[in-house]
Parts: C-alpha cells; structure tokens; sequence
C-alpha cells in the first residue's frame, strides 16, 4: 500500500509583506442603521422589515419550562453560504446608498461576531476602493444540498 499525503494551497491576493495601507483605522463606534432590507422566498425586499421576528407574549398560566415546540419558532439554519450579494444589492438600491459608501467594511453581523470571539473559520476577504468586504468561506458541506451518498461529479 502506499499513502499519498495532500498539502493545501493557499493563494494570496495581498502581500502579507506589503498589506495595503488605509488612511486610519476603521472607527468602532456606536452602530448606526442606514437601510435595511429583507430576505423573503430568496426575494430581495430594501426598506422592509418583512423578515423580521418579532417577540410574542406568552399566555397567562403558561409553564414556560416545558418550552414552546412549534416548527416555526425553531432556529433558522443555513445549508448555504450567506454572500455578500444581498447587502450590496441593498446598499445599490437604498435611498441612503451615498451615506453607504463611508464604511471601512461591508460583511454580516454574524461575521463580526465571530471575529471577536475568536471563531476559527476560512474568510473571503477583499480590500477594493479603502473597503473591506468580508465573507465567510463555504465548506463543502454548505454548497450541497443533495443526498450525500449521490453522485457529485469530478
């Protein structure tokens, strides 16, 4: 038997010895909402909260320690990759799209989140125009939808 190792590439679009320079550091101040849009059907909707959850009340005399076991209200999951396409579709079609374009970095909250916590994940990143634009890298399992044991192709 013989055993053949693999080594993972890794290409870089920028020079870790010559990082691009910025004018300043990204500013980290209190969030400000300039749009804000809606994904419904996979159907971009800017200027709506017509995804949005809301908080219900319960019923009076309701043993909340049971919990609420509605298919509904379960927790959301994404199989696939969540890009940057509908933000920045949003930020074309927003009426405050010239106020968009005073960022340091476009990404999803998610993303943030866990750059703070020191998530380990493979990132998307490019720098165009003094703008970071960030994304989380798909792991395989994220693009297939299908029954894994079918066939996937070469």
């Amino acid at each position: 038997m013989s055993s053949t190792t693999t080594q993972r590439t890794t290409e870089h679009l920028i020079s870790f010895s010559d990082p691009p320079q910025i004018a300043g550091p990204a500013s980290l101040g209190p969030a400000k909402q300039v749009a804000c849009f809606s994904l419904c059907n996979e159907k971009l909707h800017v200027d709506s909260h017509a995804a949005m959850r809301y908080f219900a009340h319960p019923q009076p005399n309701v043993d909340l320690s049971v919990g609420y076991n509605h298919p509904n209200n379960k927790q959301r999951t994404f199989k696939r990759v969540r890009r940057l396409d509908p933000i920045l579709e949003m930020c074309l079609k927003s009426k405050n799209s010239k106020e968009l374009l005073n960022v340091d970095v476009i990404t999803w909250c998610g993303i943030v989140k866990k750059i703070m916590l020191g998530e380990k994940m493979d990132l998307n990143v490019s720098f165009y125009n003094g703008i970071l634009y960030i994304e989380e890298q798909g792991r395989r399992e994220m693009y297939c939808d299908s029954d894994p044991r079918g066939y996937m192709g070469y």
